[in-house]
This record gives structure tokens, sequence and C-alpha cells, in this order.
């Protein structure tokens, strides 16, 4: 039978690991418009952000949506920056 881990989510959740995710997600983005704005007030947004998982009141703020093209027309849908932090 498995072994149950318990109390994780609190241990794992830091600051340094939300930095650290935002760093992922942003490689080979620095030039866009969304990452620029988030880095101005990294260190804020990514507080609230742990603030809000702490308290488990987060909520997922949806998707945007635009089509491409080229070479054929595909709809794209991206997740908002926050929440890829």
């Amino acid at each position: 039978m498995p072994k149950t881990i318990r109390n994780l989510y609190f241990k794992y959740l830091t600051y340094e690991k939300l930095l650290e995710a935002h760093f992922k997600s942003r490689k080979g983005k620095g030039y866009r418009k969304e990452i620029i704005l988030f880095n101005l007030k990294q260190e804020e947004y990514i507080m609230w952000l742990l603030e809000k998982l702490q308290t488990k009141t987060y909520k997922h703020g949806g998707y945007s949506t635009f089509y491409v093209t080229k070479p054929k027309l595909r709809k794209i849908v991206v997740i908002r920056l926050n929440i890829k932090v």
C-alpha cells in the first residue's frame, strides 16, 4: 500500500520557488509587453500571488484568445502571465 505524505503544500510554497517559476516561464520571452510590465513590479506581484495561494483564495484569471493566419488559420488560447508563474 502506498505511503501518504501530507502537508507538503505549505512546505514547498515559498517566495523563492515562485520566483524560480517566473524565471522559467519568461525564458525566451523577455521582449514581450506583458513580461516587461510584470517585471516592473515583479516582487509585488509574486508576493500577492504567494499570499493568495497560502490563504487558498486564488481565482483563475482566464485566457486570451487570438488567431494566427500563417501558414493556416489557427485559434491560439494563451493563459495570462501571472497564472503561468
